[in-house]
């Protein structure tokens, strides 16, 4: 695939965050993943996953776009004690009281199928796999305080800040994506200034 980019960086690397940095790593030459907490080497669960104890279910259709991204991740998740659903008479579907019963045989019952799986077990393998990548690095405790501006309004950096000692840098980028989620702390808006030119202004998109 073609290069559009030198630099990409994505604030965030959970499931979202890792997803992006697999897809900017075909287009980018180094994409820079920037993460607020300590990841586990283990498998293990974070602080700054909410919900992350609960037992995840991921459907065919994410699935498909997993083990394209990460060929034979879902061997190495069964083996690690996730479980297939490939049986649709196996579950239910409920509408409030209100059970919805099967009539007749499933049309394509393939595409019904199901892993059930803890999160801190999926993003652990994913994770280990987007490590992998040769132009993706991991930058861990760090939070993102501000994009940074160049002359033209453009974004041209990030500006991070250590949760250890509270150092800040600037890491350039060509592109930044925010996967931080709604748990991340409130921050200036990673929209830039905007100037209209007919009305000799700039305003603030927010």
């Amino acid at each position: 695939m073609a290069i559009v980019g030198d630099r990409a960086v994505v604030c965030g690397a959970s499931m979202a965050g890792l997803l992006t940095a697999r897809v900017l790593s075909d287009f980018y030459g180094s994409v820079t993943l920037v993460e607020r907490d300590a990841l586990p080497a283990a498998i293990a669960q974070r602080r700054g996953v909410p919900q992350g104890r609960h037992l995840h279910q991921l459907l065919r259709p994410g699935a498909t776009v997993l083990e394209e991204f990460f060929p034979g991740v879902f061997d190495e998740l069964l083996t690690a004690g996730a479980n297939v659903i490939d049986d649709p008479s196996l579950g239910y579907v409920g509408v409030g009281h209100h059970v919805l019963t099967q009539n007749g045989p499933f049309a394509n019952p393939g595409e019904l199928l199901a892993y059930s799986v803890s999160r801190p077990l999926l993003e652990a393998l994913v994770r280990q796999r987007v490590r992998a990548l040769p132009n993706v690095t991991i930058t861990q405790e760090c939070d993102v305080v501000e994009p940074v501006l160049g002359p033209s309004n453009r974004v041209t950096a990030v500006r991070v800040a250590d949760r250890r000692d509270g150092h800040e840098r600037e890491l350039p980028a060509d592109l930044v994506v925010d996967a931080t989620g709604r748990s991340a702390p409130p921050r200036r808006s990673f929209a830039p200034t905007v100037t209209t030119s007919r009305a000799n202004s700039a305003t603030r998109s927010t």
